[in-house]
């Protein structure tokens, strides 16, 4: 929010008395809430200009400009939208486009990571997601010894007494690591990686703890520390800006390992992969995935035919770009074999066809009972909408698929930008002799899902 006295950089008195409106609006949209939800707020406010042709204007072609513009109106819309997940900054902006990037990237960050903050004044422990943390453990001063003492004792007792007290500070950080990054109900470890950072050697003690540390949570642990200059709360925006670069490594490496065993399985011909938006999506439906992979510039649609007659739908898949064709897949194909039956049969003179043909009754149908005009197109989508939003159904677990490493470029490529790892074989539809599919194109046939 801004104060009104900072309206006056704006040159036009029309600028400013709209934007001494809006912000007026957003006082009082804001006045109706009590309290600020828990994650905060974001209110915005625009004009919307409103035409309405004139009486002069209506049924006239020739309307000049200026009788456009002189029954143009405006209408102020407000607008107030509570984000998924808190928002950690400020912004107020005034222009000609909303700034949205804040609310985006709570929608697009999905993997979140661990991160501890470990020093001699205590430990924090968080999970990121994006540019938003929560913090899930703390512990304040650990009272540690300092490396010196006034006296009272020799040398090595004080040495012994320190490392006595630094290894039950550890030990006490490494079961609590135990415990702040594993779900409860699965006993896996709740993050994509755990990143150990602090501005002393205590990091480097705790990551060689592993008979305390559980084996999957040691796992997750990635091996390069972050060293910081502060500790606790104020660490954490540094810690996530230092770990950046390690955690796109990271996830690269994990989407390379993705990559290779999938293409691995193909080369083996081990039949426990499917590749292409039609075998994939067949076996998605039957449960057999078990690893769904999707290129992150998968650029298919779902595309829904309805026959008017039976209201059975079906289901094909149609590169983006490309036209999308007025009939499913599996009436082209009956279509292409009739005119191929058609072609090979000895032509007829148009008087020997009539001889044979009653006039006063309908004529026979030569689609086997379905005709193109009986299909129409009931919707369409991106397929990745459509997988987002309906993937968990299916029991499968998501990895996306980068195609900026050499793996990534060929899944992409070569299989469509998606396929699946599968729990058992299944008989897809590219292997079913009985069904003429065409190699080039992933256009889908008639099952429903």
């Amino acid at each position: 929010m801004t104060s009104t006295p900072s309206l006056t950089k704006f040159s036009r008195a029309f600028n400013r008395q709209s934007v001494q409106g809006a912000i007026r609006s957003l006082q009082t949209s804001l006045a109706r809430y009590k309290t600020i939800p828990p994650n905060g707020i974001a209110l915005f406010a625009g004009v919307q200009p409103i035409v309405a042709p004139g009486p002069q204007e209506a049924g006239n072609p020739n309307t000049t400009a200026n009788a456009a513009s002189s029954s143009e109106r405006e209408r102020l819309m407000v607008r107030e939208i509570e984000p998924i997940k808190p928002l950690r900054t400020g912004l107020y902006h005034c222009g000609a486009k909303f700034q949205v990037n804040a609310l985006l990237a709570q929608l697009n960050d999905s993997v979140s990571y661990g991160f501890v903050i470990l020093d001699g004044a205590g430990c924090h422990m968080y999970i990121v997601a994006g540019d938003t943390y929560n913090l899930v453990w703390k512990h304040g001063d650990p009272a540690l010894p300092k490396k010196h003492g006034r006296g009272g004792q020799s040398a090595p007792r004080f040495g012994r007494l320190r490392q006595i007290a630094r290894a039950a500070w550890i030990s006490l950080v490494a079961k609590q690591l135990n415990i702040a990054f594993t779900d409860k109900t699965t006993g896996n470890v709740s993050v994509e990686g755990i990143v150990l950072s602090g501005s002393g050697e205590l990091k480097h003690q705790l990551a060689m703890r592993g008979n305390i540390l559980d084996d999957r949570v040691a796992k997750a642990i990635l091996p390069t520390l972050i060293d910081l200059q502060y500790g606790g709360r104020a660490g954490i925006q540094e810690a996530i800006k230092k770990a950046a670069p390690l955690l796109s490594d990271h996830s690269f490496s994990k989407q390379r390992g993705v990559a290779v065993s999938f293409l691995e399985s193909i080369a083996n011909d081990t039949g426990l992969v499917a590749y292409g938006a039609v075998d994939t999506m067949y076996a998605l439906q039957s449960g057999a995935v078990s690893t769904l992979l999707i290129s992150e510039t998968l650029s298919y649609l779902r595309v829904t035919y309805r026959n008017e007659h039976t209201q059975e739908t079906v289901i094909d898949y149609v590169l983006e770009g490309n036209s999308i064709p007025t009939t499913p897949a599996h009436i082209r194909a009956i279509m292409n074999q009739e005119g191929n039956v058609a072609s090979a049969a000895p032509s007829s003179s148009f008087g020997d066809l009539l001889d044979g043909l009653d006039l006063n009754q309908p004529i026979p149908s030569v689609t086997g009972g379905e005709s193109s005009a009986e299909w129409r197109i009931d919707s369409f989508e991106p397929l990745i909408d459509y997988l987002v939003a309906n993937v968990s159904q299916f029991g499968a677990s998501v990895q996306l698929i980068s195609p900026a490493f050499s793996q990534g470029a060929q899944f992409n490529s070569a299989f469509g930008g998606i396929g699946g790892m599968l729990r058992w074989t299944v008989s897809l539809p590219s292997n079913q002799d009985d069904l003429d599919l065409d190699n080039d194109s992933d256009e889908g046939y008639d099952f429903d899902f």
